[in-house]
């Protein structure tokens, strides 16, 4: 009678581990949209539940082991039936895992069904092994009630079938830990068939709690989310006020305060960018309008390696944003009033700014402002200089009110209008048109109440000692800076007639280049952007943004080089507001082009549709339609993200960077299924094709020995700092690498000479001749392991041996 009430023990449990992998599944099923049916969910979850037990209930018969190992066999032969790689096959799902966008157009039924199989049968051992503990049953039922709740708190809809079996856990981990509490307390030796006669009650509590009517939303938790948001806001402010009582000099922004690698402004420091989500402004503004780029830091003397203010007060009578945007309506003006009317050449937009996670002197705004009001209680910011600054740094409570004409980069119109400033000069500036003048004051001056400078008010005199103080101060280059970066901007240019059409060569050659968060140091004594168009050919938007200024200057282009935010006015945040976060920080150039004024250009492949928005048509004569945007379609931007890394491709203002608490709640769901079932395929497919390599390598001549441990040796003296380059020899390599690394006598140089002789010469490898390479190649490798972590050692021999794919 005892063993059967302990098998019914066993029972319990194992129907309570099929229940919570029942209950995991569905909840990836539901995230993932894999789009498994509750059926087919739960005949696996059963099978699978069903087979652990029986061979937990027959682990000491020898048959319950040979069957087990009998599935290797049975899977092998049935893939070769199929004739199916199982490894190829094995990959094709992980790859169709990784680009899976929950879309209709990117659904495999097979691939997910598949998926759906492995998480289950990983998931079915993991919840048994966890109910045969009290202490891990314990720990789980919290866990379950914890992110129910907080899944309730951020409205995640969950299946029905999940709420039930979580209910149901929970009241039988609660029976069965307060039975066992009151029999210990009482002295009675512990009894457990308690639960198994209430194990019936505790499932039917739970159908009729999710059977009841209940309203279709849920619960709001307001009182909670506003002292989370409360806790963490004032949390933020005193992070905020402890970094500028650490560092209170100058204090003026640049982008090394929102995560950006930094020692003094270098910009050789190299390193990784660091993901912030710290919300540093909040911006009102229409949602879904094109973003809107801020500016914070501008610079004018590159020294090198990296970009100083030096720009010396020009001492006119205006400040420098008014006389910007007074510079474009008088480009405007000169516009024939017919090609006034049939294009979009700048819209009005008005939006209020709030600082809050940041403390800084500067003022932030955008190209073409055209008027200020401050909404606080602060004084207004300094804004004879393109740097506005205020009086002294200012944090969580300041605001003020902006007003900017945003320009239509990629209208043909005003494309055509920056064109035909070439050659433009003060000296010889003409009157504008009349009729286009008063076209323009009637549309956009009057109406918004803008004062702007016109020609009765010495407007040519005022730019014509601006521009000039602009090419004293935008267009010097150090005198170190290498002749062939000079070189490759006259190439680059070569074929085009007007700076604006060089401006934009300069712009899309760049956009070849790789963007990472990652990029090299910079050797020292080397230019920085020297050493990024000629040697690394890759690094984050300061290095392009560096890299457009200076070639600009290079053929005789004032240019600037901006720091700031992007606005993307995509989501909302609680307060009705736009968040502006530290990883939406970004560095681009800026352009000068006397008679109409700075222009800015995207050199960075990632923000290439940031910048350039289609704008529609104007509406026909007698409509009135707002100014809508199209992404525009570019072959050289569409190609320069083709020849990137999908571990590269990040859009710094992209959403997938902006942790939010959705994206959080969602990864604490799937996160201990998915972690185990990728850890233990990841492992398999290492086995695999580590004893596929080893197969190879055994039954390889020592000819292909020799090109296998070859291939193994470049790719170590790589990560040592050896790359082969693409117009490089194995015997200028070997120059480079020369006796640093030498093994029982033996040197790279030997090991060179070996192949060579044998890939060019066709001689035959010796056994003497593979006994040096294998030397050289475990020598080399020893050292290497020596000094890198086991992690990254494994991980980097997964990549290869999945690259080179012995199969």
């Amino acid at each position: 009678m005892l063993k059967d009430r302990e098998k019914l023990y066993q029972i319990y449990h194992t129907i309570l581990s099929m229940a919570l992998n029942l209950a995991c599944i569905l909840t990836i099923n539901q995230f993932f949209h894999l789009k498994a049916s509750i059926a087919y969910t739960t005949l696996l979850s059963f099978i699978t539940a069903l087979l652990i037990y029986l061979f937990d209930q027959n682990r000491r018969n020898a048959i319950s082991y040979l069957l087990l190992a009998c599935v290797i066999p049975v899977s092998g032969a049935i893939f070769w039936i199929m004739k199916v790689n199982p490894v190829r096959w094995f990959m094709d799902i992980l790859h169709w895992c990784w680009i899976y966008d929950r879309t209709d157009e990117m659904y495999v039924k097979y691939q997910a069904n598949f998926v759906v199989l492995g998480v289950i049968c990983m998931g079915a051992i993991l919840f048994y092994l966890i109910t045969k503990n009290q202490t891990a049953k314990l720990v789980l039922a919290f866990l379950l009630i914890a992110a129910m709740i907080v899944l309730s708190v951020n409205k995640y809809e969950i299946n029905k079938a999940v709420v039930a079996i979580g209910i149901f856990y929970g009241l039988s981990i609660l029976i069965e830990f307060y039975g066992a509490y009151y029999n210990k307390k009482a002295g009675r030796q512990e009894k457990r068939e308690g639960i198994l006669y209430l194990a019936p009650v505790c499932l039917i509590l739970a159908i009729l709690s999710i059977s009841l009517p209940s309203k279709p939303e849920p619960i709001q938790w307001e009182g909670v989310k506003n002292l989370y948001r409360n806790v963490k806001e004032q949390i933020d402010n005193w992070v905020t006020e402890w970094e500028y009582f650490l560092h209170p000099v100058d204090r003026v922004f640049g982008v090394s305060m929102t995560g950006y690698s930094d020692d003094g402004g270098d910009l050789r420091s190299g390193g990784e960018v660091k993901k912030d989500s710290t919300v540093a402004l909040k911006v009102t503004g229409a949602k879904y309008s094109s973003s809107m780029y801020l500016i914070g830091a501008v610079s004018n003397e590159y020294t090198g390696h990296s970009w100083e203010k030096t720009a010396k007060d020009p001492e006119l009578s205006t400040q420098d944003y008014l006389l910007d945007y007074s510079e474009l309506i008088y480009a405007l003006s000169c516009q024939d009033p017919e090609v006034l009317r049939e294009n979009r050449f700048i819209e009005r937009r008005n939006y209020q700014i709030y600082y809050n996670n940041i403390k800084t002197k500067t003022c932030f705004y955008p190209i073409k402002t055209t008027w200020i009001q401050m909404r606080s209680d602060h004084s207004y910011p300094s804004a004879m200089l393109p740097n506005m600054t205020f009086s002294k740094a200012y944090g969580k409570g300041l605001s003020y009110e902006e007003t900017y004409y945003d320009m239509n980069l990629n209208g043909e119109a005003f494309q055509q209008m920056l064109r035909d400033a070439d050659g433009f000069s003060y000296d010889n500036a003409v009157e504008p048109s009349k009729e286009s003048y008063e076209l323009i004051e009637d549309q956009m001056i009057k109406a918004d109440n803008i004062e702007v400078i016109t020609p009765e008010d010495g407007l040519f005199d005022l730019l014509g000692k601006r521009a000039e103080w602009i090419r004293k101060e935008y267009t010097g280059l150090p005198s170190s800076l290498p002749n062939r970066v000079k070189l490759l901007a006259e190439d680059i240019t070569a074929d085009c007639e007007t700076d604006y059409d060089k401006l934009r060569a300069i712009e899309k050659f760049l956009q070849g280049y790789q963007y990472t968060l990652h990029p090299q140091k910079v050797p020292k004594n080397r230019d920085f952007i020297d050493y990024f168009l000629f040697e690394s050919k890759e690094g984050y938007c300061t290095s392009f943004a560096t890299a457009m200024a200076v070639l600009g200057r290079c053929v005789g282009i004032p240019t600037r080089y901006v720091e700031g935010f992007i606005v993307k006015f995509s989501e909302k945040g609680d307060d009705n507001l736009f968040p502006v976060k530290n990883s939406q920080a970004h560095a681009w150039a800026e352009a000068y082009i006397e008679g109409v004024g700075w222009i800015p250009f995207e050199a960075t492949a990632s923000f290439y549709t940031v910048r350039y928005v289609k704008w529609k048509d104007l509406p026909k004569e007698g409509t009135q339609v707002r100014a809508t945007y199209e992404v525009p379609y570019d072959e050289a931007y569409i190609r320069s993200l083709m020849n990137q890394s999908q571990e590269v491709t990040i859009d710094l203002t992209s959403e997938k960077y902006l942790n939010n608490n959705d994206e959080i709640i969602e990864a604490v769901i799937i996160f201990a299924a998915a972690i185990v079932v990728l850890i233990l395929f990841v492992i398999m497919a290492f086995l695999i094709l580590k004893l596929n390599y080893k197969k190879t390598y055994q039954k390889s001549d020592r000819n292909k020995k020799m090109y296998i441990l070859f291939t193994r040796i470049l790719r170590l003296l790589k990560q040592e700092g050896f790359t082969l380059e693409p117009d490089e020899t194995i015997r200028m390599l070997s120059n480079r690498v020369r006796d640093i690394y030498h093994y029982e006598t033996v040197t790279f140089k030997d090991v060179a000479d070996i192949f060579m002789r044998h890939r060019y010469a066709g001689e035959a490898i010796s056994e003497k001749d593979l006994y040096k390479v294998d030397v050289f190649y475990h020598g080399l490798f020893n050292m290497y392991r020596a000094e890198h972590k086991r992690f990254r050692i494994w991980m980097e021999e997964f990549i290869f041996l999945a690259k080179k794919s012995y199969r």
